[in-house]
């Protein structure tokens, strides 16, 4: 009959995304489930309640429509939590110590066709956000290789003038692993090792620390260098 087949989808829309609530607030609607169904509908009345993440007992009870203060339901509880756990329809564990269930995850139900539209906002805000934070990645890119070109730039610039200094002076051999102090080693009073050294500190960002040259073995120690802001 109609009646019959309203109460069928009925009853069919309450297992696809309802929940014990829902049941107990009109039961007359969906008729009387037996055990099994009223165990089934519990489970799934949890995966609603357990996707928040951690959840009471006492919250998973008065959801399920069990008493909160028997002990009867509280062994209830745990069977079922243990059942789904096992049988994949919630992952997560139960803490007695606190009282509650951390859930890592649960199964998909079915979406209201009301519910659409607002999953189809949600997909929206979360695209828009995925876009701003790839255009950021772009940017952050792009900075990378212009500022690792400009670098190649700046040391190829240090390279040739520390090979003009060594063509020009005779210092081919001398470890120059850091220019300016390569150029140092040539000895204080040079003109060219001064005006050469003072082009470097702008390229490099290497400065001229301001300290006595002591003597040591072999003649005296030219000026000490170390990079601009050390």
């Amino acid at each position: 009959s109609k009646s019959a087949s309203a109460n069928h989808l009925d009853l069919l829309e309450l297992f696809a995304y309802g929940t014990v609530s829902q049941y107990q607030s009109n039961s007359a609607k969906y008729g009387v489930l037996n055990k099994s169904q009223l165990f089934k509908l519990r489970q799934l009345t949890l995966v609603f309640s357990a996707k928040e993440g951690s959840i009471s007992y006492d919250s998973i009870l008065q959801e399920l429509g069990m008493d909160q203060n028997c002990g009867a339901s509280m062994r209830e509880l745990e069977d079922l939590i243990i059942t789904s756990i096992y049988s994949g329809i919630v992952e997560g564990k139960m803490d007695h110590k606190k009282m509650c269930l951390v859930a890592h995850g649960v199964i998909s139900r079915d979406v209201k066709i009301a519910d659409v539209s607002g999953m189809i906002a949600q997909l929206e805000a979360f695209e828009e956000k995925n876009n701003m934070v790839l255009t950021h990645l772009c940017n952050s890119a792009e900075y990378v290789q212009s500022s690792h070109e400009d670098d190649t730039k700046k040391w190829k610039k240090v390279e040739m003038a520390i090979r003009e200094v060594r063509n020009r002076d005779g210092v081919a051999g001398r470890d120059m692993s850091n220019p300016l102090a390569g150029l140092a080693s040539l000895g204080g009073g040079s003109m060219v090792v001064e005006a050469t050294a003072s082009a470097l500190e702008r390229v490099t960002g290497y400065q001229q620390i301001d300290r006595k040259s002591k003597r040591s073995r072999g003649g005296v120690a030219g000026p000490m260098y170390a990079k601009r802001g050390d």
